[in-house]
């Protein structure tokens, strides 16, 4: 079984993706399989993603894509975390005074899976470095509270720092949670892991 730091070292930064289409279902094996790996249900993923054919120096594979209101995508899968764009709102309520900040999708939607709505209890920005950050700072500016789940590698730590530096006042750090964890995901592997071992241990046991 991969562990998560294995996981996220195989997820490689892609940079500026080409989106060559939409798919209408997320049918794809690896991407399912990709899901699966990070604990994150298939029903979930449907509910923000879609699954996307994007290219990248020549090469075309399939990603989860979330989309925000100007068009753009950021995309993840087994060949690496992209974006077809700048800023990213995976979705936006008006008068929503909280927003959850993240720096990857697989983080985004594993939060999600323990909020039923479709649109969650808040705003959601995903961004994927400094520059999509700061081309944020304007909209950021209007909420009342920030909640971060930045994962515990370089960038997520250059830019948990950053944003708990630039809103000090509103900032609040969900990674202290999984401070022993890379990230969301792996505290949710993690407590998966821990639930199937108690399971086993259970059975053996005739419980």
């Amino acid at each position: 079984m991969e562990t998560e730091s294995q996981n996220l070292q195989q997820t490689h930064p892609l940079g500026l993706v080409e989106l060559i289409r939409t798919h209408p279902a997320i049918d794809d094996v690896k991407l399912r399989d990709f899901l699966k790996s990070m604990r994150i249900p298939l029903a979930v993923a449907g509910r923000f993603a879609s699954q996307v054919e994007c290219r990248k120096n020549g090469k075309i594979f399939m990603a989860l894509g979330c989309r925000n209101p100007s068009g753009n995508w950021e995309t993840i899968g087994p060949e690496g975390i992209g974006y077809t764009g700048t800023i990213t709102f995976v979705h936006h309520n008006a008068n929503q005074p909280r927003i959850d900040l993240f720096n990857n999708q697989r983080d985004f939607l594993n939060v999600q899976k323990l909020r039923p709505s479709k649109l969650g209890a808040n705003d959601s920005l995903i961004v994927a470095g400094m520059d999509q950050l700061m081309d944020a700072l304007p909209h950021l500016k209007k909420y009342a509270q920030l909640n971060l789940y930045f994962d515990h590698t370089i960038p997520g730590n250059a830019l948990r720092n950053c944003t708990s530096l630039l809103f000090s006042d509103r900032a609040n750090d969900f990674s202290k949670m999984y401070e022993k964890n890379l990230s969301f995901t792996g505290y949710c592997i993690e407590l998966g892991n821990r639930e199937r071992r108690n399971l086993d241990r259970n059975r053996s046991r005739g419980i």
